[in-house]
């Protein structure tokens, strides 16, 4: 099953990714994979592509502020809970009031006169 992904917010690097002081920057990742379905809960990521890029700045991350990545990955993937939302059967008693001959033949097989009848119809 195929899938995309676009991400952004912020990232955090140390002393020691930059060589200057920490810094908090702007990222952005956009890629997309597809994911081979086992069951309902168990999946194989059969491959993930991803483009991260962030905007560090320092002495350490080059004359560019900006970093340009890719990221690849492969795995096993467990859901939680796919809940997949089916509509209730319509009771006799709502298909009488959405179709009225189904209605006057159910009354016609009790007899016009029966309260049950009309009561359940």
């Amino acid at each position: 099953m195929p899938f995309a992904e676009f991400l952004f917010g912020g990232a955090r690097s140390g002393t020691e990714l930059n060589g200057g002081t920490d810094q908090t920057t702007f990222a952005l990742a956009a890629g997309g994979g597809v994911d081979v379905v086992f069951t309902k809960h168990l999946a194989w990521r059969f491959a993930q592509i991803d483009y991260l890029m962030t905007n560090f700045s320092g002495p350490l991350v080059g004359a560019s502020s900006r970093q340009n990545n890719l990221r690849l990955g492969t795995g096993i993937v467990y859901r939680f809970g796919i809940r997949i939302l089916r509509l209730p059967e319509p009771s006799s008693d709502r298909a009488c009031s959405a179709n009225p001959n189904l209605r006057i033949r159910r009354l016609q097989r009790c007899g016009y006169r029966s309260r049950e009848c009309q009561r359940s119809g």
